[in-house]
């Protein structure tokens, strides 16, 4: 059963009890994000997150590692354009242990100058490795495209020279300004003592300010356009995006069916007619981004240089197809098959429940059940795929990018 509480410091907290299991996920999800920044400031949000594991009044970095390392258990975090998360996983006995650390983290970074100026270097180096990924390079400057002009189109690491303009007051006023104790959610899924847990995270994030002031930016408005990114590689990388639906939307599932069926799998359409009958791609395939603010259908394929056309002209020809004669009986039933798998699967670990718990909460305000899933899957008709691939599936309402040697692709 999952519960949700709200402590006095406003924080609230969403778990649930697995007492056949004897590991304990837990996340402190911050509804802060790249969307939340200043131009002056892009990648702040990112730079908060790596140097809260740089050192604190009571460990340095080292000792940060070492502590998770000695319990056996795992730390990771993320930054996404509208939240950021930290959490680890471990076992039952050494919860106490592992949230000393997390919640010192979250409480007492020192953001030390010297420790800022070595982190800076590791993401710079970071946003290099993007540039040398053209795959990933396409998609990010595709994505850029779709939300052109809105607090969603600048990249979640920043830039070179917002990064070596920022300070340890500048993530300190981020903080101070996006961590708010409403707008944080702490969630736990696995074996634990909740009494436990709501003691330290009273305690240790008493610190947050109760609220955030609230950012009224309307959306831009969306309009189609090509870019082509000069880079000496072997293959030309492409990608599709246009708006796609949002996470709260009542055509969320059939949205994601949708995708499946175009090419999120190796049965896809898209998989099935650029790779497999045409030969144009190793990798071709369709990714939704979708968050509460708005979202992205992008399309990527890798093929040769010479191909760019027949490929384009093969990818157009899936969406029109699918626009104009929809999808088979069959489709669905297998990508909702493939959905419900999805969840059942993700929802044997104590982690994925945590982050399904987790991004819920903090971005909808609400926590969907995997029977709430699951029944919201099972209603979904081919009336409602086809209506939402008539929405997403024109060709004109994309944004095309190449990463290419060739100056004008398109």
């Amino acid at each position: 059963m999952i519960n949700v509480i709200e402590l006095e410091n406003g924080v609230r907290i969403v778990y649930e009890m697995m007492d056949q299991v004897e590991t304990v996920s837990l996340g402190v999800f911050f509804k802060a994000g790249s969307l939340d920044e200043r131009e002056a400031d892009y990648g702040v949000s990112h730079f908060v997150e790596h140097m809260m594991f740089k050192g604190t009044n009571k460990r340095n970095a080292s000792q940060i590692a070492d502590g998770f390392d000695r319990l056996g258990g795992s730390v990771n975090a993320y930054t996404s354009r509208d939240h950021t998360c930290y959490y680890f996983k471990t076992t039952e006995d050494t919860l106490s242990e592992a949230m000393d650390i997390l919640f010192d983290m979250l409480s007492e970074s020192t953001f030390l100058e010297k420790e800022m100026e070595k982190e800076r270097r590791v993401i710079l180096e970071e946003i290099k490795m993007l540039e040398d990924q053209p795959d990933e390079l396409s998609i990010e400057q595709c994505t850029r495209l779709v939300f052109k002009n809105d607090p969603l189109e600048h990249d979640i690491a920043g830039y070179s020279h917002t990064l070596m303009n920022m300070n340890s007051d500048t993530l300190r006023d981020y903080i101070k300004e996006e961590y708010a104790a409403k707008d944080t959610v702490v969630a736990v899924s696995g074996k634990f003592d909740i009494e436990e847990i709501k003691e330290i995270v009273l305690e240790k994030l008493s610190c947050l300010r109760k609220e955030k002031e609230a950012k009224e930016v309307p959306l831009a408005v969306y309009n189609p356009s090509k870019a082509t990114v000069v880079k000496e590689i072997e293959q030309t990388n492409l990608c599709l995006g246009t708006r796609f639906t949002t996470l709260d939307s009542e055509d969320y599932y059939s949205a994601i069916f949708y995708n499946n069926i175009l090419g999120g799998s190796m049965s896809s359409r898209l998989f099935q007619h650029i790779r497999e009958e045409r030969g144009l791609a190793y990798t071709v395939m369709s990714m939704p981004q979708v968050m509460v603010r708005a979202g992205a259908l992008l399309i990527y394929a890798g093929t040769a240089h010479e191909k760019v056309d027949e490929c384009i002209e093969g990818i157009q020809s899936e969406l029109l197809q699918i626009k104009e004669k929809g999808i088979s009986s069959e489709e669905l039933i297998k990508a909702k098959n493939q959905g419900k798998s999805n969840i059942v699967f993700s929802m044997e670990r104590t982690q994925s429940r945590m982050m399904s718990m987790g991004r819920n909460l903090l971005l909808m305000n609400k926590v969907i059940t995997q029977e709430e899933m699951l029944d919201k899957i099972n209603k979904v008709t081919k009336e409602d795929v086809n209506r939402v691939a008539n929405l997403y599936s024109s060709p004109e309402s994309f944004s095309y990018v190449a990463v290419s040697p060739k100056e004008s692709v398109f």
